[in-house]
């Protein structure tokens, strides 16, 4: 399981699934992070839960995105609503053993 902070890598999300890896982007004051991890270990998902239930505590919404092809990339990406997703409370809503992705945001706040 690994965190990757800042801009996109070559562990990107499509890449992620590419590899059989779930992805986890979180969005926070330094930006952002990306959590990886397998979703076929016992212990990368326990990590991976664990993060997401303390994201979910400290007010983050979380969001599952329904993957269409995640090898679709460039141009061909705009035939369909990829990040079309849902919204969901609880780390087994994602799918279980396979790659999945969901977007952990903290809660907006007024000015």
């Amino acid at each position: 399981m690994e965190r990757l902070e800042g801009k996109p890598t070559e562990n990107d999300s499509f890449d992620a699934h590419d590899r059989g890896l779930c992805l986890m982007a979180v969005m926070d004051h330094t930006g952002d992070f990306r959590l990886t991890w397998d979703p076929l270990s016992t212990t990368d998902v326990a990590k991976a839960k664990a993060e997401f239930n303390r994201l979910r505590k400290a007010g983050y919404t979380a969001y599952r995105l329904n993957i269409i092809d995640p090898k679709v990339k460039g141009a061909e990406a705009t035939s369909f609503s990829r990040w079309d997703g849902e919204l969901i409370m609880e780390f087994e809503e994602l799918p279980q053993d396979v790659p999945s992705e969901v977007v952990m945001s903290p809660a907006m706040q007024g000015g």
